[in-house]
């Protein structure tokens, strides 16, 4: 095998790179006194002579530790053993030897701190008595929308954690500025009230600032053991293996301004709490197969801190990656099942009619848990990403039941666009939800002129429909744009979208939106 070899490798390496000292010019020999040329012989013994005395002031201890170095890498080689080589894969001679001085015990690394932001400048070309303007300002906006950082340890060749936590300015008073819903004349619209910004300001009470607060979010949090290529354990918080851009999400890796709606709208979850299994398996030296299994708290209005059921949400993640020297095909699914349930606790007290405890049932302070809503969901998902000669087709597309066991009240919004009474009090029902995006993208052939900035126009038609009983939540996207990248590390993003509703009745026609992006990672 190869490894057998590396260290006659070293050696000859060594004969070849030896340090040799200048050598002076030689003097002339002297011409014999008949004038005949010396003898060839004579010549290459004293070249021999002199690269034998140049190889014997070469330091001894310098010899040493070369000599050193090749038995310690003898050893780990057949400490390794030549049937865990196998385990390397692909990995050339350099990347071997890494894996190799993996385990050295010299302690974890260091922890890394990388991630990404974005910039966003949106115009929606909107009138406004649209019911979008509810929905998205009128006015040319700058956006912070995305700031995570990611913060990486790797504790051994085999263990290493991640955690990603997203900066937002949000809370920032309402969600947007004075939104709500209603309608003329409803008493829940037109009260009377004066109407007052919620305000997410406070005060530093040390240097007196005032300033708005913020959240974080964890996005992830795990721990990963990765003995083989095959055979991989994460613990923790993780994205949903699922899709393209759920688990590459961040907007430097976008091709558009934004993701999809199915990520914005979670049609899947888009990530969870709880164990999952993955790798890959190499069929072939061009051939991969990736697969997953999850088992977490599954979706739930506190998920990440504790599951309200004793239902867990299974998933399996199956793809197929192709990569040829023209073609490049990857084919992928996602199947998941969970249970949704809020409750709500409330202790009860056993009183007598003298309001006093009531000692004589067994537990005069109980519990009493009501559920508020609980539903099963079934979900399927595929994502299909084709790319030949730099032209690049993408797509995605998801299917989700929703069936209730006990259905949860609609707010207020969903009752609205409904087209409901206001007053009306309406429950969701079970229901279809369904979508799914094309988008093709080309990275256009300039290298040779303008290298290494990369200039891709794309073009994007998304079809989503959020509930198969609610028209309102249901539309069309068309997207056409521009991804200039002038280094690896940031993205110029120019984009114009259309939406059309389906119920435009309610919207008051498609509206229009213009877009800009400054995407950096760090």
């Amino acid at each position: 095998m190869l490894v057998k070899w590396i260290p006659y490798w070293c050696v000859a390496m060594l004969l070849f790179t030896a340090p040799v000292r200048p050598q002076a010019a030689p003097q002339q020999e002297q011409q014999p006194s008949n004038g005949a040329p010396p003898d060839e012989a004579t010549q290459c013994d004293a070249r021999i002579d002199a690269l034998t005395k140049e190889m014997t002031e070469l330091k001894a201890n310098e010899i040493a530790e070369f000599k050193q170095a090749i038995e310690a890498l003898q050893q780990q080689v057949e400490a390794a053993g030549e049937d865990s080589l196998d385990d390397f894969g692909e990995l050339d001679e350099l990347e071997m030897l890494d894996e190799l001085g993996g385990g050295s015990g010299q302690g974890p690394e260091p922890i890394e701190i990388h991630g990404f932001y974005d910039l966003s400048f949106f115009k929606f070309m909107i009138s406004d008595d649209s019911a979008y303007a509810i929905l998205a300002p009128s006015e040319w906006s700058f956006i912070v929308c995305q700031v995570n950082l990611y913060f990486t340890g790797q504790m051994s060749s085999t263990l290493h954690s991640l955690v990603e936590a997203k900066l937002a300015f949000l809370p920032h008073g309402m969600e947007y500025n004075t939104a709500s819903y209603g309608k003329i004349g409803d008493t829940l619209f037109d009260s009377g009230v004066p109407y007052e910004r919620a305000s997410t300001m406070v005060a530093d009470p040390h240097l007196t600032n005032r300033f708005n607060y913020g959240s974080v979010t964890i996005e992830r949090a795990h721990l990963t053991y990765s003995p083989y290529d095959w055979l991989n354990i994460l613990a923790g918080r993780f994205l949903t293996p699922y899709g393209i851009w759920n688990i590459d999400h961040g907007s430097p890796v976008i091709i558009p301004v934004r993701a999809p709606y199915m990520q914005l709208r979670e049609m899947v979850p888009l990530a969870q709490t709880g164990l999952q299994v993955f790798g890959r398996f190499f069929p072939s030296y061009s051939l991969f197969i990736d697969y997953a299994v999850t088992v977490s708290n599954g979706r739930g209005p506190i998920e990440e801190l504790v599951d309200l059921d004793a239902n867990k949400g299974i998933g399996l993640r199956l793809r197929v990656i192709y990569e040829g020297e023209q073609l490049e095909l990857a084919v992928g699914g996602h199947g998941y099942y969970g249970k949704y349930t809020d409750i709500k606790k409330a202790s009860i007290i056993e009183l007598n009619p003298d309001l006093t405890i009531n000692t004589d049932v067994d537990t005069p302070l109980r519990t009493q848990i009501d559920v508020i809503e609980s539903y099963g969901e079934y979900i399927l998902s595929g994502d299909l990403q084709i790319s030949l000669f730099g032209v690049t087709l993408q797509s995605e597309a998801f299917w989700r039941l929703v069936l209730y066991e006990k259905h949860g009240l609609k707010e207020y919004d969903f009752v609205i666009l409904s087209g409901a009474a206001a007053s009306e009090i309406l429950y969701h029902p079970n229901h279809i939800a369904w979508g799914a995006y094309g988008m093709i993208y080309w990275e256009l052939p300039l290298s040779k002129w303008i290298h290494p900035v990369t200039i891709t126009p794309f073009a994007m038609f998304e079809r989503t429909i959020q509930e198969d009983t609610l028209p309102g939540f249901n539309f069309d996207l068309i997207f056409a744009g521009l991804n200039i990248k002038p280094s690896p590390y940031v993205v110029l993003k120019l984009e114009y979208s259309r939406g059309i509703p389906h119920a435009k009745t309610l919207y008051g026609g498609n509206a229009d939106i213009a877009a800009a992006q400054l995407a950096v990672s760090f």
